[in-house]
C-alpha cells in the first residue's frame, strides 16, 4: 500500500504559540491556582496533559464562558483564556476581577476580529458563517448585537437585508473556501453589493487545497479530534469531493480492516495535533498492512 503524507502536518502556528505560552504560564506560577477556561484548543490528548500539570480546566457546553468565570472565587487566581478567542464580556470580567489573567487567542483570530470590529464601525452590517456554539463564533457575536449567523445554506436564503445598510460576508476561520463560497453566491443572488472577505487562515487553505487536488487515492485519513472544528471540515471537504475518509482521534483506533482493498492510502492531519503523534499513526498503519 503506498501512503501519501499531506504535507504540513502538526500544529498550525496559532496553536504551537498557545502551546509554548501556557507551558512559560505553568513554570512562571507554581504556587498558584492555574484556570483554563474552555479547552486550549480541540485536542482531548493534549487537554489531558494539560490536566495532569495541575491546571484546572473549566468548560462546560452549557455555560458560556463569563459564567466559567464567576465560579472562580479567588481573585488571586491565574486565568488563561483558550486559542479559539472569548467574548469581550467574559474577556473584561477576568480583567477586572483577577490580579493576572492570560490571552491566548491565536494571531490569524486576533487579525480577524480587528478586521470585523473596523468593518462595524465602517457602518458594515456583518453577515457572519460559522458555527454557533464554537467559541470563535460566540466571541465575534459579542461585538455586535447586529451580526447575522449563518450556520447553513436554509439560512442564507434566509437571511434578512435591511434598505440602505451595506453588508459584508466573513466565514469562520477553519471553514474552506470552497464552501463559503456556496454561501457567498446565494446571498450575492439577492444582495449584488455584499462585501465578501475569506478570513479561513493559511495553515487550513493549505490542507484544504491538498484535499482538492488529491488524485488516485482510495481512502483519506484524516488525523484529529471530532470536537475541532477544522477536523470536521477537512471530513466534509472530502465528501465533497466524494473521496472516502476515515477519522483517526488515537492510535487504539487503528484496525487492519479500515484498510481493506485499500492501495494508494492519504493522510491528513487537523491543525491541533502534534506532528509527532501524527507520525506515529503512520507508523502503526504500515505496521499492520504490511
Amino acid at each position: 500500500m503506498k501512503i501519501n503524507v499531506l504535507k504540513p502536518i502538526g500544529w498550525c502556528t496559532g496553536v504551537g504559540d498557545a502551546i509554548k505560552s501556557l507551558q512559560k504560564i505553568i513554570a512562571k506560577h507554581k504556587e498558584q491556582k492555574i484556570y483554563l477556561v474552555g479547552w486550549l484548543t480541540h485536542n482531548k490528548l493534549l487537554m489531558q496533559i494539560i490536566k495532569d500539570r495541575n491546571v484546572i480546566i473549566l468548560d462546560d457546553s452549557h455555560k458560556s464562558r463569563l459564567e466559567l468565570l464567576t465560579r472562580i472565587k479567588d481573585p488571586q487566581a491565574i486565568i488563561v483564556l483558550s486559542a479559539h478567542g472569548t467574548p469581550q464580556e467574559a474577556t473584561e470580567y477576568a480583567n477586572t476581577h483577577f490580579k493576572q489573567y492570560y490571552d491566548l487567542t491565536c494571531s490569524h483570530l486576533q487579525d480577524n476580529f480587528l478586521l470585523i470590529k473596523r468593518l462595524i464601525k465602517q457602518g458594515y452590517r456583518i453577515i457572519y458563517y460559522g458555527k454557533q456554539h464554537h467559541p470563535e463564533t460566540k466571541t465575534i457575536l459579542s461585538f455586535n448585537p447586529h451580526i447575522q449567523l449563518i450556520e447553513t445554506i436554509s439560512d442564507a436564503q434566509k437571511i434578512k437585508w435591511e434598505h440602505n445598510k451595506k453588508y459584508a460576508l466573513v466565514n469562520q476561520s477553519t471553514f474552506p473556501k470552497t464552501l463559503v463560497e456556496q454561501i457567498k453566491n446565494i446571498l450575492l443572488a439577492t444582495n449584488g453589493a455584499l462585501h465578501y472577505i475569506n478570513t479561513t487562515c493559511k495553515a487550513m487553505h493549505i490542507r484544504y487545497d491538498n484535499i482538492r487536488e488529491l488524485q488516485h487515492t482510495d481512502l483519506l485519513i484524516v488525523v484529529g479530534d471530532p470536537r475541532s472544528n477544522n477536523v470536521n471540515q477537512l471530513l466534509n471537504l472530502a465528501k465533497y469531493y466524494k473521496i472516502k475518509a476515515h477519522l483517526i482521534t488515537n492510535l487504539e483506533e487503528i484496525k487492519a480492516s479500515i484498510f481493506k482493498d485499500v492501495k494508494n492510502l492519504s493522510v491528513v492531519s487537523g491543525t491541533s495535533v502534534d506532528q509527532k503523534h501524527v507520525e506515529a499513526v503512520v507508523d502503526k498503519i504500515k505496521a499492520i498492512v504490511k
